[in-house]
């Protein structure tokens, strides 16, 4: 089984790169968040880079069966980029409360200062969003506010699959999070 979906991915067959995404991601995606104790969306963004480096490795022939499945490769390279994603963003925990990437100072602290805390924030993020730039912030914008989907972004910024779509959104979030992450740093110094 597993031999002839590596022979038809590496063959560009689309079909068999939709049944490997949908054979074994809602087992990672259960093993991940009950291991690392993550959100769905954090989940699904680890399992979709997994599954399209595999593919990758697959199509430039990287890949040689050293597992009776593909699976096992497939949940390493998953827990490969959980642990980048973990180095990249240290200081951001991949399931956390936007309102703990800042500071502490609000905590125990009255209402006020707690809405002053959430304030600051949301022009954290409007500044990060306004530094990001095109497409990134149209990509977000468009998936996170209007609820478009990937079909929708696929189409509409001209990518050739989903895959590509959902990977450049991936890539788009880690580029808002390291910004959001400098203006938490320039926050703690004011």
């Amino acid at each position: 089984m597993d031999e002839t979906l590596i022979a038809s991915l590496k063959n560009g067959d689309m079909q068999a790169l939709g049944e490997l995404y949908s054979k074994y991601r809602q087992e990672f995606i259960a093993m991940i968040r009950a291991k690392y104790k993550m959100s769905n969306d954090d989940a699904m963004d680890i399992y979709q880079v997994a599954t399209l480096r595999l593919y990758n490795n697959v199509v430039k022939g990287k890949m040689t069966m050293m597992h009776d499945s593909i699976k096992p490769y497939l949940f390493s390279i998953g827990l490969n980029v959980y642990k980048e994603m973990v180095r990249e963003d240290m200081k951001i925990p991949l399931s956390s409360n936007p309102l703990e990437w800042v500071d502490d100072r609000g905590e125990g602290q009255e209402a006020t200062d707690a809405a002053q805390l959430k304030e600051s924030l949301l022009e954290a993020t409007k500044k990060a969003i306004e530094k990001l730039g095109d497409p990134c912030q149209s990509m977000l914008t468009r998936f996170y506010y209007f609820r478009a989907s990937i079909r929708q972004l696929m189409e509409e910024f001209g990518y050739k699959n989903e895959a590509t779509a959902k990977n450049k959104k991936y890539k788009c979030l880690q580029q808002l999070r390291e910004l959001l992450q400098k203006e938490k740093i320039q926050m703690a110094l004011a």
